[in-house]
């Protein structure tokens, strides 16, 4: 096996020389050759290498061994989606993916025999699923006010960014005639990034401490967009981002 990557390494990197020499006299007109040759070269590295044993490492997924009365411990729906995943400076395409969200738990499906696998979190700097982007922030949550961790990249642009941290709990309720009823309730948060420190937010009073130099004017672009902050928290928070690293 480790012959075999070995060779499968040999190749790509021989690829990559072959590339850089040919390119190395090119003008502006051929980037975009040059950028498709590369992506080529790296398609045919992963397919060597497939299934890629570097993503497949971790300990087996098993999921519950119980019904909920309500809810679902997954984002977004109970089920896989396609996706990308940048694991350990490597970025891996078309992997099947869930996030159980109660664990904090980001699960790969295995393809040659369908196990899901658990990754290791601060391996995934990023993934992508279900049309989000997340991102592993590792802070000193003394200072930065959050804890190092999964989050949801809302918005990003210079020093300026929005996660959000997506977590569900269990409930549980003891019923006479059913016995453990179990129920999953969302437990989200979220936060701002500004300059080079977070700053956790709840609501509009937040927001506007945040941003504090221009309060008046955010207030009044809150206002006239009629945001709302206790039931559209992601569009609002996600508005008020963006129009204030938009001046």
């Amino acid at each position: 096996m480790k012959s075999f990557h070995s060779k499968s390494l040999l190749l790509f990197f021989c690829s990559l020389f072959f590339l850089t020499k040919t390119f190395s006299q090119s003008t502006a007109e051929d980037s975009i050759a040059y950028a498709s040759a590369i992506k080529n070269a790296k398609a045919i590295y992963h397919k060597a290498l497939y299934p890629e044993e570097g993503l497949y490492t971790g300990p087996e997924y098993y999921g519950y061994p119980f019904r909920f009365q309500e809810g679902q411990p997954y984002y977004y729906k109970d089920q896989m989606d396609t996706g990308w995943i940048q694991y350990e400076g490597v970025l891996y395409e078309n992997i099947g993916m869930r996030y159980d969200l109660i664990r904090d738990q980001l699960i790969v499906t295995q393809p040659k025999n369908n196990a899901r696998i658990c990754l290791i979190n601060d391996r995934a700097s990023r993934f992508h699923l279900f049309n989000t982007t997340f991102i592993y922030l590792k802070t000193d949550t003394a200072k930065a006010g959050i804890s190092s961790g999964i989050y949801a990249l809302l918005y990003e642009h210079n020093d300026n960014m929005l996660v959000k941290r997506n977590r569900k709990t269990i409930t549980e309720e003891l019923s006479l005639a059913e016995g453990i009823l179990r129920f999953i309730n969302d437990n989200n948060s979220f936060a701002i990034k500004k300059g080079n420190k977070y700053y956790p937010v709840s609501g509009k009073k937040d927001v506007l401490n945040v941003y504090a130099d221009k309060k008046k004017q955010l207030q009044q672009y809150i206002r006239r967009n009629k945001l709302d902050f206790k039931h559209d928290k992601d569009n609002a928070f996600t508005k008020a981002v963006s129009w204030y690293d938009s001046l």
